[in-house]
């Protein structure tokens, strides 16, 4: 751009914001570059309290979500609300009703929220149970060749991460049933779930 379209583009958005022509504009204003970036939620972006109207809002809709399920494993995107509110809301719920009717389910719910995987790991997983149950058609036959190619098949889809996953799941949710028998005895009231 030529240097007087500039200027004259200048003059006029100078007239469009009110400052006359001749004034020079005001120099941008920088914060010193150590300052930190303050964001500052609005009112929808704020998290909400746990409230019980909520809590049960993300309960039973993540309830919905466990009724759908038809695998061991799901991924963590099919969740509607993210892993860790569930947890807490579940939590709370059974650390202020924990002679609730719903315990045991609750406890199922909670348990089995270390099975909702990130993507990654569910398509191992995923994969390695298609691959598996190809592999046990193909070996049926008795064949050598088709035992040996499922050999090949499982070997190809990281059977063994897939195993390591599942174990990870299985430990963890071991962990989350103890602590979740736990919640609601005396002296665990009001706790961090973590």
């Amino acid at each position: 751009m030529k240097p007087w379209r500039s200027l004259k583009k200048l003059r006029s958005l100078k007239r469009l914001v009110g400052i006359p022509s001749d004034e020079p504009v005001p120099a941008p204003h920088h914060e010193p570059e150590n300052a930190e970036f303050q964001f500052m939620p609005t009112p929808a972006q704020q998290p909400r309290a746990l409230d019980c109207e909520y809590r049960l809002e993300i309960i039973s809709a993540y309830g919905r979500v466990l009724e759908q399920c038809a695998s061991a494993v799901e991924p963590e995107a099919a969740l509607p609300f993210p892993k860790e509110l569930i947890r807490q809301a579940i939590y709370d719920e059974l650390a202020e009703n924990p002679e609730t009717d719903l315990r045991e389910h609750l406890e199922i719910a909670f348990v089995r929220l270390e099975s909702f995987l990130p993507s990654e790991e569910f398509e191992i997983v995923h994969n390695f149970k298609l691959a598996d149950s190809l592999a046990r058609e193909m070996a049926k036959s008795g064949i050598p060749g088709d035992i040996i190619s499922s050999a090949r098949i499982l070997k190809g889809v990281k059977g063994e991460r897939a195993v390591e996953i599942q174990e990870k799941v299985s430990e963890e949710m071991q962990k989350r049933l103890e602590q979740i028998r736990a919640t609601g005895s005396s002296g665990l009231q009001g706790r961090e779930y973590s």
